[in-house]
């Protein structure tokens, strides 16, 4: 079976528009993103608008909020990172699942595990764990 390329030309034209438009569309909204990042800076414009929300007769704020003063800061600030300890061990560890298809031909449950151990230091210099057993 051979391609007709008359035909097929058509769509790879409306193809190549979606993908331009598309392309742009998400140039606008990493835009938008970015001035909303800018924004959280303003905490004091952020706290009128959450507490706004939370005297509201209509609902109810239900989202996070910074953490309030003194202890606040801005999400987007940088600064210094603390020193690292001379010798340390850090731990991580995630999963997800997959359901199975109730419709499907044979049933099934998918787990995935993964986990990560970080050295910092002599390894050797860690300090034993102990528990009660």
């Amino acid at each position: 079976m051979t391609l007709e390329f008359a035909k097929v030309v058509d769509q790879v034209e409306r193809m190549g528009r979606y993908i331009g438009n598309r392309a742009q569309s998400m140039v606008d909204k990493l835009e938008i993103a970015l001035d909303w990042f800018a924004a959280s800076d303003d905490l004091d414009a952020v706290w009128e608008r959450i507490n706004a929300v939370r005297n509201s007769a209509v609902s109810g704020y239900r989202g996070a909020a910074p953490a309030p003063q003194p202890y606040d800061e801005v999400v987007s600030g940088i600064g210094a990172l603390p020193p690292l300890p001379k010798n340390a061990a850090f731990v991580a560890a995630d999963g997800s699942q997959i359901y199975p298809d109730p419709h499907g031909s044979a049933l099934f449950y998918l787990i995935n595990l993964g986990s990560l151990t970080y050295f910092t230091g002599r390894i050797g210099c860690l300090n034993p764990i102990h528990n009660r057993n």
